[in-house]
C-alpha cells in the first residue's frame, strides 16, 4: 500500500532530524572544518546521496541546527514570560530549562564554541550565530532590569554585567558537563546559578542550597570530548630549596 502524503512529510522530518543529530554529535568530535558530509551520512547511518538530498552543503546543516535552536530559546523564553509571579521566579525557569538542556544536548555547547573559532563558516551562517548571540544578551538584560525596577533583582552590578556573569556560567556549565576528563562533578543548582542575581540582603539571607546530585556523563559523550578537546598537561614544579 502506498504511503499518504502525510506519511511522506513525517518520514521527511523524521529523517530531517536524524541528520541534524548526527550532524551535532560528528561537528562537536571533528570540528566544522574537519568534518565532511560522509561523516554525517556514516554517523546517521544513512548513505552519502541521502544526506544531500535533504541539506545542499555542511553549511546549510550547521545552519538548520542553529534556526532550531534559536527557535527553541525562543519559545521558552516566551513560555518563562507567561509566567505568573516575579522577574525571579521567571528567570530561574529559564536557568532550570538551561540547564536540562546542557545535560540533554552537551554537544551543543562544544559544537557552537568550536564553529565560532572556525575560519571556513560561510558568513550566512556567521551572522545567524552573532544575531542568536545578540539576542539572547538583550533578551537577558531586559529580563534583569525589569527585575532591578521593581526591586526583585539586585543592583549591586549592572544589568549588563549580571547577564553576562550569568550567560558565561551557563555557557561554562556546558563545555564543563561535555569535557570532564572522567571527573565527576557536582553540577550547581538552580538556585546557587540564582544567587548571582539576588539583592544583597537576600543573598545573606538565602539558605545554603543543597548540593547538587553528582552528575553522571555517559561514556559515550565523554569518549566524544575527549578526542577532539585534550586537556593541557600540568608541568611538574621543580623542588626549591
Amino acid at each position: 500500500m502506498p504511503r499518504s502524503p502525510e506519511d511522506n512529510e513525517q518520514l521527511k522530518d523524521a529523517r530531517r532530524i536524524e541528520i541534524l543529530r548526527a550532524a551535532s554529535c560528528v561537528f562537536a568530535k571533528k570540528g566544522f572544518s574537519a568534518t565532511k558530509i560522509s561523516d554525517i551520512a556514516r554517523e546517521a547511518g544513512l548513505s552519502h546521496g541521502l544526506v544531500y538530498h535533504y541539506f545542499d552543503n555542511k553549511d546549510a546543516i550547521f545552519g538548520a541546527i542553529l534556526e532550531e535552536k534559536l527557535a527553541r530559546s525562543k519559545g521558552a523564553m516566551a513560555e518563562d514570560d507567561s509566567l505568573l509571579g516575579t522577574s525571579v521566579d521567571r528567570l530561574r525557569s529559564s536557568v532550570a530549562n538551561w540547564l536540562e538542556r546542557t545535560q540533554a544536548e552537551p554537544e551543543m555547547g562544544l559544537m557552537i564554541a568550536q564553529a565560532i573559532l572556525s575560519d571556513s563558516l560561510c558568513p550566512e551562517v556567521r551572522t545567524m550565530m552573532a544575531t542568536h548571540a545578540e539576542w539572547t544578551f538583550t533578551e537577558s538584560v531586559k529580563r534583569i532590569q525589569q527585575g532591578q525596577q521593581r526591586g526583585e533583582i539586585g543592583s549591586h552590578a549592572p544589568a549588563e554585567e549580571l547577564a553576562t556573569t550569568l550567560l558565561c556560567v551557563m555557557r561554562g556549565l556546558a563545555l564543563t558537563t561535555l569535557v570532564s576528563n572522567d571527573v565527576p562533578f557536582v553540577a550547581p543548582s538552580v538556585d546557587t546559578v540564582m544567587r548571582v542575581l539576588l539583592p544583597t540582603a537576600a543573598l545573606a539571607e538565602a539558605p545554603s542550597p543543597a548540593r547538587s546530585a553528582l552528575v553522571s556523563i555517559p561514556r559515550a559523550v565523554r569518549a566524544l570530548a575527549a578526542s577532539s578537546i585534550s586537556p593541557k598537561k600540568k608541568t611538574p614544579r621543580k623542588a626549591t630549596r
